[in-house]
């Protein structure tokens, strides 16, 4: 229902040209002082608009508009679309801004939708649509306003710098994790008898008391359910992010076991010796797990088995 009628408003912007600019040109131009402002161009911000009825065509209209090709498409490698991004003025901020602003701007059509038909009301539509857009323009905007304001334009490599890493690792682990452990935790404390914070406030319980006596004991067994999982894992701090993060400069201090291994065998061939190594590594996270496991039944009544 909406995809269709996108598409044709993207091709009739793209080939559709005045005075010797296509419309798509003119609503760039247009929008270009207000984008700056945010760290963007006004090529990004359009391409966000249009992009409303799915979020994945952005690039692609972003490309479409610095090739003024007329078409979608798409690079083959990321060296060449790195050359036409900076060929168009692209700095570390605008990269930035342009990352905050996807993660905090407007929801799709598809999710527009959803949330009317669910609520049957326009305004908590509008609501759902305002409020991330807003958010995502104060950040975009605070962020770039600072990066100017403290003259910062080729900031530090902090990916070069060993020391780093580890502070680096935990703090995108952690942001990475918090939202999906919120809802964990979100879901045990919604299985709490509601009587229980009826009959404290009954008592003269406050916010805080009935938070530390009735909510956290309450989440005391999924908190020990994810120490015993999360122990089972101990030695396996994930390759993928290590292994994308490494570099020349920090491979001292980022080299963990999962990375070795894939590199020894790998690599170097020496399947024997990382096998072994693998083997290692599945060993004392079975016996971690089973030790915390015993711990946790020692302790209280909460274990996997």
């Amino acid at each position: 229902a909406v995809a269709a009628p996108a598409g044709l408003v993207i091709w009739v912007m793209a080939n559709v040209t005045v005075g010797g600019m296509s419309l798509l040109d003119h609503c760039a131009g247009f929008l270009d002082p207000f984008a700056r402002l945010l760290g963007l161009d006004g090529v990004i911000l359009m391409a966000f608009i249009l992009g409303f009825p799915a979020n994945e065509i952005v690039v692609p209209i972003i490309i479409m508009a610095y090739l003024a090709t007329g078409s979608i498409l798409d690079f083959d490698n990321l060296a060449q679309l790195k050359t036409l991004l900076v060929d168009n003025g692209w700095t570390w901020l605008t990269a930035v801004c342009t990352m905050l602003f996807s993660l905090m701007h407007w929801p799709c059509s598809t999710t527009c939708l959803t949330i009317r038909k669910e609520t049957q009301s326009w305004k908590w539509t509008a609501v759902s649509f305002l409020v991330p857009t807003v958010i995502g323009m104060i950040v975009c905007f605070l962020v770039a306003g600072a990066a100017r304001l403290l003259g910062v334009r080729n900031p530090k490599d902090l990916l070069g710098e060993k020391n780093l890493f580890s502070t680096i690792y935990v703090l995108s682990d952690i942001w990475q994790h918090t939202g999906w452990d919120s809802i964990i935790y979100r879901a045990a404390l919604s299985a709490v008898d509601p009587s229980l914070h009826e009959a404290a406030r009954v008592d003269g319980a406050s916010e805080w008391d009935r938070i530390v006596h009735i909510q956290i004991p309450s989440i005391v067994p999924t908190m020990v359910i994810l120490l015993i999982l999360r122990a089972g894992s101990l030695m396996n701090v994930g390759f993928d992010k290590v292994y994308l993060l490494q570099n020349g400069l920090n491979l001292d201090r980022s080299e963990v076991l999962s990375t070795y291994v894939y590199k020894v065998g790998m690599i170097n061939q020496q399947y024997s010796f990382s096998a072994a190594a693998n083997l290692f590594n599945t060993v004392v996270n079975f016996v971690m797990i089973m030790l915390v496991n015993q711990i946790a039944r020692r302790l209280g009544e909460t274990s996997l088995w």
